[in-house]
C-alpha cells in the first residue's frame, strides 16, 4: 500500500515507525521450507535461498501473507538497521508508484528526497550474503484476510505470527510522544520515519491517507 501525500500532522491516533530503505516486498509464508517473496512489480524473487528459508523457519501459524523490506542486515530485537550508508530510508519520490511503496514532496524537500534516492537505488536490492527481512504488516494469517483489519490490531497479530531471528525482524513501532528516539533511529542510520493510524485498514494499489513521511529530527 502506498504512502499518501498527507502531511504526517494529518494522520489521527499514529503509530511511528522508521522507514526503512531496501527492495519493498511481500513474503507468503506456509508450510514449504522456504517463503515466497514477490517484489514491487509482482514478480517472485526466487534468490536468497538461506533468507527465504530462515523466514518459513520463523512462521508460528500456518500460512502469513507478510509486508516488510529486503534490506542490508539488522542487529538485536530493536528492528533498527546496523549503521551502514546503504541502512536508511525508503525514499517516497523514487518508490512511490509500486503497488506497495509510498511517494510524495514537493520543492526543496522534493530536491533533497531526489539526493537521498540515489542512496536508496544502491541499496535497492542487498547483498544476499547480508540480508535481512524486516516485516512491517500483516495481510493475511490462516487463510483469515486481514485488510479490514485495524493496523494497531494487524501489528498485535504479527507478534505472535511471526518469530525473529538473526535476519528476520519485525520493525520497532512507538506511540507519540517518540522524541527520545529520534537520535537513537538516526544513530542508526534513519533519516525519515512513517506515521501510520492505529486504526487504519490496509488498501492495496491506493495511496492511503492514513500514512504519511516525516523527517525526523535533527536533535
Amino acid at each position: 500500500m502506498p504512502f499518501g501525500r498527507a502531511g504526517f500532522s494529518d494522520v489521527r491516533d499514529p503509530i511511528i515507525e522508521p522507514l526503512w530503505v531496501g527492495r519493498r516486498v511481500l513474503a507468503r509464508i506456509g508450510p514449504s521450507e522456504a517463503a515466497t517473496l514477490t517484489d514491487e512489480e509482482g514478480d517472485e524473487i526466487v534468490t536468497f535461498v538461506e533468507l527465504r528459508a530462515e523466514i518459513a523457519a520463523a512462521n508460528l501459524a500456518a500460512t502469513l501473507t507478510v509486508d516488510g523490506y529486503l534490506t542490508s542486515s539488522v542487529r538485536d530485537t530493536t528492528g533498527v538497521a546496523t549503521p551502514d550508508v546503504s541502512d536508511g530510508i525508503a525514499i517516497p519520490g523514487e518508490l512511490g508508484r509500486q503497488m506497495i511503496l509510498g511517494g510524495g514532496g514537493t520543492g526543496r524537500e522534493e530536491r533533497r528526497d531526489r539526493i537521498d534516492a540515489s542512496i536508496a537505488r544502491r541499496a535497492a536490492m542487498p547483498d544476499e550474503a547480508r540480508a535481512a527481512f524486516v516485516a512491517i504488516d500483516l495481510l493475511e494469517l490462516d487463510g483469515e484476510d486481514l485488510l479490514d483489519v485495524p493496523l494497531l490490531e494487524r501489528k498485535r497479530l504479527l507478534e505472535s505470527a511471526l518469530g525473529e531471528s538473526m535476519h528476520v525482524r519485525r520493525t520497532t513501532m512507538v506511540r507519540p510522544p517518540a522524541a527520545t528516539w529520534f537520535a537513537q533511529w538516526r544513530a542508526l542510520g534513519f533519516v525519515q520515519m512513517a506515521f501510520k493510524a492505529a486504526n487504519g485498514r490496509y488498501s492495496p494499489g491506493v495511496a492511503s491517507r492514513d500514512w504519511a513521511i516525516g523527517r525526523i529530527p535533527k536533535r
